[in-house]
């Protein structure tokens, strides 16, 4: 489940970022640094993680008392169910840290590309083809 959080949130940070890859373009051509950028992305992380953790952590809290809750009500038993301490350093480390971390690849793919080619809206995605002509001749094979 942890490696399939990592992959989720990789994911919405890389659509986010290029979705976004214009607005930043527009923001770089109007003065702003690329570092003030990253900074802009980053608080937009811990925006986005820091309130989803809590909600994470509250259903949790909600989830343990109804089993609780049930278990005592069909099967009688009274039990305590403790939240264990690795619990709550995998939820604080997917839903903080993963975040943050995964937004370093997007980033470089959205400030690396050279103004012209971010601002065009047509030629997004280009800059990563390569095309080459080789000769038939240099192969050894004739032409008609």
């Amino acid at each position: 489940m942890f490696v399939i959080d990592i992959i989720l949130i990789y994911t919405i940070m890389l659509n986010d970022v290029e979705e976004r890859t214009y607005e930043f373009a527009m923001l770089r051509t109007l003065g702003f640094k690329k570092f003030n950028l990253v900074v802009v992305l980053m608080v937009q992380a811990l925006f986005f993680s820091i309130p989803s953790t809590f909600i994470g952590f509250v259903l949790l809290f909600i989830f343990k008392n109804a089993t609780q809750v049930l278990l005592y009500d069909y099967a009688g038993i009274s039990c305590n169910l403790p939240v264990n301490q690795d619990t709550v350093i995998i939820g604080l480390v997917t839903g903080i840290i993963v975040p943050m971390v995964s937004n370093v690849i997007p980033i470089k793919q959205a400030l690396g590309t050279s103004l012209r080619n971010a601002l065009d809206r047509f030629r997004q995605g280009t800059d990563d083809i390569e095309v080459s002509f080789i000769r038939m001749e240099n192969f050894s094979i004739d032409g008609p």
